[in-house]
Order: C-alpha cells, then structure tokens, then sequence
C-alpha cells in the first residue's frame, strides 16, 4: 500500500476528511512523510493503525466466545483492549490481532 494524504484515506474509508483529521489528531501520530506538494502522507502500518483507531471496515470477535464486539454497547479500540460483554475475556483490538 504506497503512503496517502489524509484526503486519500478518507476516501478509501468512505468517511469524511474533517473525521479523519480529529481522529488522527486525537492520536497524537505525525505524518510519516511529506508528498512532492508537502501534504502530509501516512505509511501502510500507520494506516492501519488509524482504520483500527477509528474501527471502520474491521470486525472484531471475541477470541473466547466468538460474539461480534462491533455490536457491544460502547466497543472501540482506543486503549488496544476490550473486555467481552457477554464472556468478560480481555481480547486484543490492536493491529497485532488482525487476521
């Protein structure tokens, strides 16, 4: 995947560029790169990291249970875990546990 502008991103996501900008903003991530006209760009890795800040386009199961975590009452991936509610297990939302 080459590096984008946040406006590229966007738009791969099917999200708005002003969402993208707070998200990556509350992240406190700098860009990885600068394009030929100075936009900010973002690498592979980083861009993962920003679609699983944001959770969009990724499902998450319970890696004890199976129950879709998308669908508990205030799932997001922000501090790289969450606990299950239906089984209470401590499951891994980062990047790493990607499949």
């Amino acid at each position: 995947m080459p590096k984008k502008s946040i406006r590229f991103i966007a738009r791969d996501l099917n999200v708005c560029y002003d969402y993208v900008k707070r998200n990556i903003d509350e992240m406190g991530i700098g860009p990885d790169d600068y394009s030929h006209m100075g936009t900010p760009t973002y690498n592979e890795e980083t861009q993962k990291d920003i679609q699983v800040y944001m959770n969009i386009g990724i499902d998450w199961y319970c890696d004890s249970c199976g129950d879709h975590m998308n669908e508990q009452e205030g799932f997001n991936t922000h501090s790289g875990s969450w606990v299950c509610k239906k089984c209470g297990y401590i499951n891994d939302v980062t990047k790493n546990n990607l499949r």
